[in-house]
């Protein structure tokens, strides 16, 4: 049986819930998902923290072979693949900067410079069909962000450059849109600008496909 190490964000922000956080509760419960064993971690959202560290050790110690981060983004249509990670953190709500440029996280790297992610272990082009003939929605993203997914992204990669043991555990990032229980009140906005949600059995469904194929 492979173990997996399934890692959400808590809440943020006017959101009512996280549902990252949700589909990790929901895994929680009964530490299995279909021949796999699930161990699990939620993470804060807080800028600053080394969370790519905690989540490398995390999967030692707990012998996971392979690292699922989940978060939440209200714009996305699906399971979204995150493939690339920017040295570039701002935000014009969670982390705004002046003229909404941005910092760089690494100052001794060129500012937005872009990492791709090493995603051959997932074989993605595999869990895309499995996907579609689930009726589970995926969709590829070069955009992660510029507030805490794109930071444990951008902290992640560097750090398999530099420690060999890391190196060994291949990581995906999947962000995921709104639960119904997680878009803020009123709606009215959200509805408006056509934003979809996706319930954490859905995303659970897709996860088992995904670590099928692993």
């Amino acid at each position: 049986m492979k173990t997996f190490l399934i890692a959400g964000f808590r809440k943020f922000g006017d959101y009512q819930a996280n549902s990252s956080e949700q589909v990790v509760t929901e895994l929680r419960k009964t530490g299995r998902l279909g021949s796999s064993k699930i161990v699990t971690e939620i993470l804060p959202t807080e800028i600053g923290l080394d969370l790519g560290y905690g989540l490398f050790e995390s999967a030692i110690y707990k012998r996971a072979e392979a690292i699922v981060i989940f978060g939440m983004a209200s714009d996305k249509r699906g399971l979204s693949i995150e493939t690339c990670a920017a040295n570039r953190l701002g935000h014009p709500k969670y982390y705004p900067t002046p003229g909404n440029i941005g910092y760089p996280i690494d100052p001794n790297i060129p500012f937005g410079q872009r990492f791709r992610m090493n995603l051959c272990a997932w074989k993605i082009g595999r869990f895309r069909v499995a996907c579609e003939d689930a009726g589970v929605p995926v969709e590829m993203s070069t955009d992660a962000g510029g507030f805490c997914c794109n930071h444990l992204m951008f902290r992640l990669s560097r750090l398999q450059e530099i420690d060999e043991r890391y190196r060994r555990i291949p990581w995906v990032f999947i962000h995921i849109p709104c639960s119904t229980r997680s878009v803020p009140k009123p709606r009215t906005e959200f509805d408006q600008a056509g934003k979809m949600t996706m319930e954490p059995d859905e995303v659970i469904q897709g996860l088992e496909i995904l670590l099928r194929n692993f």
